[in-house]
């Protein structure tokens, strides 16, 4: 079948998340959650359910596209740049600008779809945000 390429959608703009809100990204579909709380003796480690170390956050959490550089080391992964990740997994072109990638000042906390990054993740019994970032 032969037809026109898609053209990648504009990406949102940076959203800030609010901390024990609701935050929606852009018209995605995709929504997170952020709420204080103590780290549970079992941090899960659901790519959409995770539990990020509040000592370990610099500045505001921000949802936003992925950004040239952008890298993250997932559970049980090495250390990838998202644009590689992103190719291995078969992301289509036109969807990468719209998966929402949360971040703080100092680089990538998680990516939707694929979860958070190990070093951000907190420890059982530390001081934490639970972060629920799915697609609705």
């Amino acid at each position: 079948v032969l037809a026109p390429a898609e053209e990648p959608a504009s990406p949102p703009l940076p959203t800030p998340v609010r901390e024990g809100a609701r935050t929606v990204y852009g018209d995605t579909g995709w929504a997170i959650t952020c709420r204080r709380t103590i780290c549970p003796g079992k941090n899960c480690k659901n790519p959409d359910t995770f539990f990020l170390s509040r000592a370990k956050i610099k500045g505001a959490l921000t949802l936003r596209p992925r950004q040239t550089g952008d890298a993250v080391k997932l559970p049980g992964r090495s250390r990838k740049t998202l644009k590689k990740l992103f190719i291995e997994e078969k992301i289509p072109l036109t969807r990468r600008a719209l998966l929402p990638i949360l971040a703080d000042d100092a680089g990538v906390l998680a990516a939707a779809s694929f979860g958070p990054d190990v070093s951000r993740l907190a420890q059982p019994g530390e001081e934490a945000f639970e972060i629920i970032l799915k697609k609705e």
